[in-house]
């Protein structure tokens, strides 16, 4: 769908960043998920892959911030659960941190990105 809309409205750009995106992401992924079998399983490198695309699609800012956010929601919870008295070892589904972080990146990226560099004085 995304090819169609770049046909119909001429955003090559947009389709570019989006392959770019997947291509990233669901590398980065699959080094996670090899680095470490069973620690990450290759559906998330699949889904990781599709949030990279549509995500590269709407901008770089936006495919950055959605994958942070994904590890950091993610850690929020590891650590709540390890003080909540569950061993290192539990089983925690990646899955939804990924598409949580990439909700995060498709309503507020472009002010938390905007905030985030105005603290270093880049914008």
């Amino acid at each position: 769908l995304l090819g169609a809309s770049a046909i119909l409205t001429g955003s090559w750009t947009a389709l570019g960043t989006g392959m770019l995106g997947a291509l990233v992401t669901g590398g980065l992924y699959l080094v996670l998920a090899l680095a470490r079998p069973g620690g990450m399983g290759m559906g998330d490198v699949k889904l990781a892959g599709v949030a990279g695309l549509f995500l590269g699609w709407l901008g770089v800012p936006e495919l950055i911030l959605g994958t942070v956010a994904a590890f950091v929601l993610g850690g929020i919870v590891g650590v709540g659960m390890l003080l909540g008295g569950h061993g290192r070892r539990s089983a925690v589904a990646f899955g939804p941190w990924l598409l949580a972080g990439a909700w995060v990146a498709i309503l507020a990226g472009g002010p938390i990105t905007t905030s985030y560099l105005s603290l270093f004085g880049i914008t």
